[in-house]
């Protein structure tokens, strides 16, 4: 079987190349000039693609690797002589896979006999690149385009995009689509990037559908259709697009398009359809990439050695297997995923799937610590029990605390243990201090418990902490007994909405009320919200009205005068209106629902 370059010529031995490698969801040039080594073959015969190596290489960098199919045993570890193995064949590091072949080599030049040129082939090679830039201008435009971007021209970097673009080289399309979603060097315009996706998309550019999928699943420039992006996913997956692939195995094993709907700002975020599951499929795919991506594709290959390694571990479509597990996490570590190696870590710790080495697992954890908030966790963990390392209760708390201050969701868990580690031997944590308020409070004042409360409130944030929570509440509640109103009525409030403890109506009327006759401005529009909604109180809007009226309040008219020049003050107003919103929208609310009497009635006399 021959390959072909875009151009329709024969790809052979000592031609010398303009490379454009695929990078996950996009093109990128690592080495633009290069020089074919030669057709790769299996040891079957099979071609599956071309080996590269730089021009001034003297020989390629030979090493192993495996073409997965399915129903072939799984790839081993052990060394095996490459000739009795069908589907192996020997590459260089810059490899390009059969089904990328096409859309990644534009021709340049064929030189017969290259190695025979000692010296000055840099000149020769420049000449004949600029007589084929005249037959293959698409390709070259690109290139150009890239080196004046390098350069930080940016005017010419788009003048030649868009000439790349309109001569029909895909790569060129989805560039400009890129830059037209970024902005910046261009106006950004959605629609403009979804049009120049959609053209490259015809062309069945794999880049090109893998963005066009995120388009419609994003529902930027055009509406937001999921059956859609996914049919665009799978295609882009068959014409070649690791990233892709890797999509693709993510909806099967979490049944929704995760690689796109990543944040809760898109429609549809966080709906899983239970049907679509189908781990097998997703064990398939994610294998499929292990064993037949190149190395350029690295964050689609870290992402599938980090989920075949998650599935080994947990025996998710396939049986529980912790060495299986060690040896993805291996290699997704080393292709710098930190909680590969947070896995890997524990996997040491604990003896699973490798003899149970503590040295080996500090070492890691301590590679992601502070990137990774478990890794941190395990060592304050390991530093506080002296297991693995010297014990050291300073750094301990030091890794404990990182643990503590995070701000990332779907954490408390963690936050929860690292509080009570902390507590075991820190008696100045805040925690430790807040039980011993509670234990003894005629010994602290109000300001040393507000004190407290205070710094109890950081671990709230972001975070749902039951023990923190109660501790917390249980400040408050000190607080309030000890007769401060803005307390009484922060109690109260959590009474009523269910914040730290059950919705409990009468309590929450005693401590608001409590608070109000204190002249709480916010306690007196409360009353007025519960006898409006007769909540503990008998619903009466009268009254309400009252307690709306009695909470507003005055700025202060040194600061802001109410009149200017005999005109009402906008800033005075404004001031007002944000002192007073609750009140003046209940206010509002009850006139709307206490209709005027008509004055014209008379005859009802």
């Amino acid at each position: 079987m021959a390959l072909n370059y875009v151009t329709g010529e024969e790809i052979r031995a000592n031609d010398v190349v303009i490379c454009l490698n695929q990078s996950g969801e996009f093109y990128q040039f690592d080495q633009p000039i290069m020089k074919v080594w030669e057709v790769a073959k299996t040891n079957d015969g099979e071609v599956v693609g071309v080996n590269l190596m730089p021009l001034s290489a003297e020989s390629p960098m030979l090493m192993l690797r495996a073409l997965k199919r399915p129903n072939e045993p799984e790839a081993t570890s052990e060394p095996v002589p490459m000739k009795d193995v069908p589907g192996l064949y020997s590459i260089t590091r810059w490899f390009l896979p059969l089904c990328n072949v096409s859309k990644s080599l534009g021709l340049v030049e064929r030189i017969e006999a290259f190695e025979g040129w000692q010296s000055g082939h840099g000149e020769l090679i420049a000449r004949r690149i600029q007589q084929k830039a005249d037959q293959y201008r698409g390709i070259y435009q690109y290139c150009l385009a890239d080196k004046a971007y390098q350069q930080r021209e940016f005017q010419t970097y788009i003048d030649l995009l868009r000439k790349s673009a309109q001569s029909g080289y895909t790569p060129a399309m989805c560039q400009l689509g890129q830059q037209l979603f970024i902005g910046g060097i261009l106006n950004k315009s959605l629609e403009g990037s979804f049009k120049w996706y959609r053209e490259a998309a015809v062309k069945k550019d794999s880049i090109a559908l893998y963005q066009l999928a995120g388009c419609y699943a994003h529902g930027h420039g055009v509406e937001q259709n999921l059956a859609k992006s996914l049919q665009l996913l799978e295609q882009s997956s068959l014409e070649g697009c690791w990233a892709a692939t890797l999509g693709l195995a993510g909806y099967y094993r979490f049944g929704a398009l995760k690689c796109f709907l990543v944040h809760p700002s898109y429609p549809n975020y966080g709906i899983v359809k239970e049907h679509v599951i189908h781990p097998a499929k997703a064990l398939y795919l994610y294998h499929r990439i292990a064993s037949q991506a190149p190395e350029t594709e690295r964050a689609p290959l870290a992402n599938a050695y980090y989920h075949l390694a998650w599935m080994y571990q947990d025996g998710i479509g396939t049986a529980q297997d912790y060495e299986q597990a060690v040896y993805w996490y291996q290699k997704s570590s080393d292709l710098g995923n930190p909680v590969a190696t947070n896995n890997l870590a524990d996997k040491y710790e604990n003896g699973l799937g490798v003899s149970q080495d503590l040295d080996m697992a500090v070492a890691l954890y301590q590679q992601v610590a502070g990137e990774v908030i478990a890794a941190d966790l395990s060592l304050g963990r390991m530093y506080a029990e002296g297991r693995g390392v010297a014990q050291d209760f300073d750094k301990a708390k030091m890794h404990l605390n990182i643990v503590i201050d995070s701000r990332v969701d779907g954490i408390a868990e963690m936050q929860a243990e690292a509080m009570a580690l902390l507590s075991s031997f820190d008696n100045d944590n805040p925690l430790q201090k807040a039980k011993e308020i509670l234990k003894s409070p005629k010994n602290y004042t109000i300001e040393q418990i507000a004190e407290q409360a205070n710094k109890i409130s950081q671990y709230l944030q972001n975070n749902e902490m039951p023990e923190v929570q109660k501790l917390f509440f249980q400040l408050y509640q000190l607080k309030a007994n000890r007769g401060d109103r803005a307390a009484q009525y922060q109690l109260g409030y959590w009474y009523l909405n269910g914040f730290y403890t059950d919705i409990n109506y009468e309590e929450a009327a005693y401590w608001i009320q409590k608070a109000a006759d204190q002249k709480d401005q916010y306690a007196e529009a409360k009353i007025g919200f519960m006898y409006e909604k007769g909540l503990y109180f008998n619903k009466d809007l009268n009254v309400a009205k009252k307690w709306y009226a009695r909470s507003l309040r005055r700025p202060a008219e040194s600061i802001w005068p109410e009149y200017v020049n005999a005109e009402l003050n906008p800033e005075y107003l404004k001031m007002y209106n944000g002192m007073n919103e609750d009140a003046l929208e209940g206010l509002v609310r009850i006139e709307a629902k206490q209709p005027k009497r008509s004055k014209w009635k008379f005859w009802q006399k």
